[in-house]
């Protein structure tokens, strides 16, 4: 049993004990509503008791709607007690124990608010320090609250409270401690650019408010698929094969027949250069005749004057930071080449426009031998760059040759190289675009030269 408490609370059910606090659901008599008191007993000690009553008081001037509300705090013979409000929901961890997740539609909006609850607090120079899915309460009827702010300890920080918030968060949507992989690899409806926020969060590159405004303005959560989750993707990957051995079947057909067709060139970028403007090969339109035209002559089939291009191996690239730390997100370097489409490089995040902060940053790419086309995956439209190019990877950036300027417009970037002997290529930012709250920064899916 708790300690005696004030006699306007009568305990109704008792909850349980989840990290050394004893949990009831109450009746305040004075105002006829529920409560939920929080309570430590004379088994711990005085000085706990005092650190837990003066972190709650702090949080008393924090307000949100993902941020429980505190009633009434105070100390009692033997013990201290906190009164929050009651939603009528369960702690997160009985949910989970119960096997109960959250639909795609009911995560994103209800991970956004916690982080905004967080960055409350942490506005009001609070230090949650004990988030997990004991302090996060959730009914269908309301959204998700953070409560249980507790006591700090040395090792609590601004930092590790966002990353406790996504580790919490991961394992709400999956049902179970997280494993390592991304949230849209594990559950179906969740969108892939959740998973680059919570891991930069994760790696403590977001502050509490950045997590909530990113998630806030992630796109939306595709809806749930009823099958098993990868069963889709298998589907797909079937039916990828199936498609890729009929054109093959197709296309062996016709060079048996003796018919020779030349593929579609890739679609060009929707990127507009202002430098080397390639120039192209136009042959006017004849004009319209007046006479009849003769009964059509079945032509030749066509002469490829030129082989289709060809997909080389995977450069190399490395980033060129010569007027920042010397390095520009490189761990996440190797997504520019895995293959994935749904994985991403990025620049840092700068708070003002780049050209107010510094000259620019940059990519440095060198392709296999005979590379003449250069394609980006997903480029953040919006983004001003330079192309150069170099005979060594390691010039000074002095030494490098502009070949292109220009400003994506889409995130399709399909660029036809100049004439140059082998070398490297520099995609040197200017300026990028303006993405989110004191967030200007660029993305790149994939990066890949044809030859």
């Amino acid at each position: 049993m708790p300690p005696p408490l004030p006699d306007r609370y009568r305990l109704e059910v008792r909850l349980g004990r989840i990290e050394g606090v004893e949990e009831w659901l109450a009746t305040d008599t004075v105002l006829d509503r529920p409560v939920q008191l929080r309570v430590l007993g004379p088994e711990t000690a005085p000085g706990l008791r005092e650190e837990y009553l003066q972190a709650v008081r702090l949080s008393t001037g924090a307000a949100h709607p993902n941020l429980l509300s505190v009633y009434d705090a105070g100390s009692v013979p033997g013990g201290v007690f906190a009164a929050y409000e009651w939603t009528g929901g369960a702690a997160l961890s009985h949910r989970l124990s119960a096997g109960a997740k959250p639909s795609p539609s009911e995560f994103q909006p209800n991970a956004a608010g916690l982080a905004g609850a967080l960055a409350t607090l942490h506005e009001a120079g609070i230090v949650h320090a004990r988030i997990s899915p004991n302090t996060i309460y959730y009914s269908v009827d309301h959204p998700a609250k953070l409560g249980g702010v507790g006591p700090p300890n040395e090792e609590s920080t601004f930092t590790t409270d966002v990353a406790q918030l996504v580790d919490t968060l991961e394992h709400w949507a999956i049902g179970k401690s997280p494993r390592g992989l991304p949230l849209s690899e594990l559950v179906d409806g969740i969108a892939p650019a959740i998973d680059d926020i919570l891991s930069d969060a994760a790696a403590g590159q977001l502050t509490s408010s950045e997590l909530a405004a990113l998630l806030a303005a992630a796109p939306a959560t595709t809806a749930a698929s009823s099958e098993a989750p990868g069963a889709s993707r298998v589907g797909v990957w079937l039916t990828t094969a199936l498609i890729v051995t009929a054109v093959g079947l197709v296309g062996m057909g016709t060079l048996l027949s003796g018919d020779s067709v030349s593929p579609p060139p890739p679609q060009e970028s929707t990127t507009s250069l202002t430098t080397t403007p390639q120039t192209p090969t136009v042959t006017a339109a004849a004009p319209p005749s007046t006479v009849p035209s003769p009964e059509p002559v079945t032509p030749p089939a066509p002469v490829l004057s030129a082989p289709p291009p060809t997909l080389l191996d995977v450069p190399v690239v490395f980033t060129l930071d010569p007027y920042g730390g010397g390095g520009e997100m490189d761990h996440r370097l190797g997504f520019l080449v895995d293959g994935d489409r749904d994985t991403t490089w990025r620049t840092e995040r700068y708070y003002d426009p780049l050209s107010l902060i510094k000259a620019g940053v940059g990519l440095v790419m060198t392709p296999p031998a005979g590379a003449r086309q250069l394609e980006l995956w997903g480029i953040t439209p919006g983004t001003v760059y330079t192309l150069s190019w170099a005979e060594s990877a390691n010039a000074p950036l002095g030494e490098w040759s502009p070949v292109a300027t220009g400003q994506t417009t889409s995130g399709a970037f399909f660029l036809t190289l100049p004439h140059q002997p082998d070398g490297s290529w520099l995609l040197w930012f200017t300026e990028l675009p303006y993405v989110g709250p004191e967030n200007y920064s660029t993305s790149i899916a994939e990066v890949r030269f044809w030859g």
